[in-house]
């Protein structure tokens, strides 16, 4: 499932290795950041890119980890250049 993020956050945008992007506290513009759930626990940053890449422009994407075991928790969060999906 994916829904809009309302931005601001202490950089979940974040991309860590794997291929998230550049700048690793990059946000698109309104719209434009998703926070996205019930992901695969195998999935990594570059497989969340990759879903999104026909989209536009990636800023960054991040799969959010436990600190302790590094496992996946099954949600992250991507940030695109422009709101493709708004239509605007």
């Amino acid at each position: 499932m994916v829904s809009p993020n309302s931005g601001g956050g202490s950089g979940s945008a974040a991309a860590a290795g794997g291929g998230g992007g550049g700048n690793k506290d990059a946000r698109g513009p309104a719209g434009a950041n998703l926070f996205i759930y019930n992901l695969p626990l195998t999935f990594t940053d570059s497989d969340l890119a990759g879903l999104f890449a026909s989209f536009g422009q990636l800023l960054s994407s991040h799969i959010q980890r436990d600190r302790t075991t590094g496992n996946s928790k099954g949600f992250g969060s991507f940030s695109a250049a422009a709101c493709v999906l708004c239509g605007v």
